[in-house]
């Protein structure tokens, strides 16, 4: 059965850009008075009011150009007012080195020159995802962890694996957690080893630069999805999941040419060699359980975010003025990308 193990390890590596980033209505009323007694009143009877429903005008489909700084698009459109509306999108790269600095004086001004910034998660979330939502998560998954041990469920090559390359306490700590953490670990691990920092990925870069600035970031995702992929699936799903990430870790050499290849395209310019690689297929040899998982576990992390952000992108562009958004370059180029979405959608020419 074919599915695309490069592009999986970039949705895995997604989880990691999450986990490693972050391991470093009540109603109103009035008081009452003491004494004051408070008289029900007989509601006046009044012709019932018909609210016509609210129809969006029809809006024209927007111009989507490449510009010629790095992997910087720029969506033009009109508003709900019929004036111009302007969105730039940065695809980014997670984890990088000082090859891809300084930013070009392009991206720089559509930086100063955007009413609102936007990212993969808000600046307030991912606040909340440090301090409070992730070592919730870990406490919660060391609970479920009691009495079962995720390394020695694994298949017999990718445990031996750790108790060939790991010292009896780096396995402890493992096997305290919930497979998705050995999962996530192992793919920060391989990239780190490789010379890419994720502290030097543009997204903590741009993030600090707003956070200097006094700007706040708002987010295409939901707090809950990016929970969601952290900790995806059941105990036995997140061992498919896992099982595919510390393949990429034995594979060191191969999985290190494909990141390589896939950087390179990123900072060459190049979002058509990144889709050749991001939609590559080669053969698995899977179980068609294993393979339905890796299906959902695509459509939950790729698929489903890219068609929400194409709705979220719309918004903006009805919204008006001028956004600036920066999120990983891998949903903006490939056969399912954002931009296809907003052009089955005719938000886009």
């Amino acid at each position: 059965m074919k599915k695309s193990i490069r592009f999986l390890f970039l949705l895995i590596l997604c989880g990691a850009l999450i986990f490693t980033s972050c391991m470093s209505r009540q109603e109103v009323t009035e008081p009452v008075e003491p004494g004051q007694t408070t008289e029900p009143v007989s509601p006046e009877v009044t012709e019932p009011v018909i609210t016509e429903p609210v129809v969006e005008p029809e809006v024209a489909p927007s111009t989507l150009t490449k510009t010629e700084s790095r992997m910087l698009w720029r969506i033009d459109g009109k508003d709900r007012n019929g004036e111009d509306s302007i969105v730039y999108i940065l695809g980014t790269f997670h984890f990088a080195d000082n090859s891809v600095y300084p930013f070009s004086d392009e991206i720089l001004g559509a930086w100063k020159s955007a009413d609102r910034l936007a990212a993969e998660i808000s600046s307030d979330d991912q606040v909340r995802l440090s301090n409070e939502v992730l070592p919730a998560m870990l406490a919660e998954s060391q609970k479920a962890a009691v009495g079962r041990q995720a390394l020695d469920e694994l298949s017999d090559d990718c445990r031996m694996f750790f108790y060939n390359s790991f010292t009896p306490e780096q396995r402890d700590l493992f096997n305290s957690f919930e497979p998705w953490y050995t999962g996530l670990s192992c793919s920060s691990g391989l990239v780190m080893a490789m010379g890419l920092d994720p502290n030097s990925g543009l997204d903590n870069i741009l993030t600090a630069m707003a956070m200097e600035e006094g700007r706040s970031i708002e987010g295409l995702d939901a707090l809950e999805t990016q929970t969601d992929i952290l900790r995806f699936g059941s105990w036995e799903e997140q061992l498919v999941i896992t099982e595919q990430s510390v393949r990429e870790l034995i594979n060191i050499q191969k999985s290190a040419e494909n990141l390589v290849s896939l950087y390179t395209a990123y900072v060459n310019d190049d979002p058509e060699t990144i889709q050749i690689l991001v939609d590559e297929e080669i053969e698995l040899d899977l179980p068609e359980k294993d393979a339905e998982i890796l299906d959902r576990y695509t459509k939950a992390v790729y698929e489903d975010r890219n068609d929400d952000w194409a709705e979220k992108i719309h918004e903006y562009i009805l919204d008006g003025g001028t956004t600036f958004i920066f999120a990983g370059s891998a949903h903006f180029c490939s056969e399912n990308s954002v931009f296809n979405k907003m052009r089955e959608k005719n938000y886009l020419k």
